[in-house]
């Protein structure tokens, strides 16, 4: 079955290149619809936590529309064709330590600490409403592996 397929490309920072549209022909039997790195609380228009880093309420509300009217409505499609939907989202796994790679990054970029921000519960890992696997949907948390190489012996 030939379905529209449509991804984004946040590159370059200055300038994002949007949104890139093209056909799929895909076997339904064999095909899941895939939702990466869509946490965060607000795009559903809950309050911002005052305790979350400014950096990630700039993330919500800069891709509030993003999640609201394309995510959603595509993830009702695939609903309604009957695809799984899964969604793979971060979380503060045992191999993120304190020489990982990814926390020192952080650290250096950002000015946050994710071994802090991140231990749950927490308003920067966790889901908005409009955005939350239902049931019998599957939730995979991925492992920082920059955390995982640079910790390992």
């Amino acid at each position: 079955m030939a379905l529209p397929g449509r991804y984004y490309r946040q590159y370059p920072v200055a300038k994002p290149l949007g949104s890139a549209e093209e056909n799929l022909e895909l076997e339904l039997n064999r095909t899941v619809f895939l939702i990466i790195d869509a946490y965060g609380r607000g795009y559903g228009g809950e309050t911002e936590s005052k305790e979350v880093p400014e950096l990630y309420r700039k993330w919500i509300r800069q891709n509030r529309d993003l999640v609201a009217e394309r995510i959603v409505p595509a993830r009702a499609a695939a609903r309604r064709l009957g695809l799984p939907i899964v969604y793979l989202t971060n979380y503060l796994s045992p191999a993120l330590g304190v020489r990982s790679e990814l926390r020192n990054v952080s650290l250096r970029v950002d000015g946050i600490d994710p071994l802090e921000a991140w231990r749950e519960p927490n308003d920067i890992l966790s889901m908005s409403d409009i955005i939350a696997p239902a049931v019998g949907e599957f939730l995979i948390k991925k492992a920082a592996i920059l955390g995982v190489l640079r910790d390992s012996p």
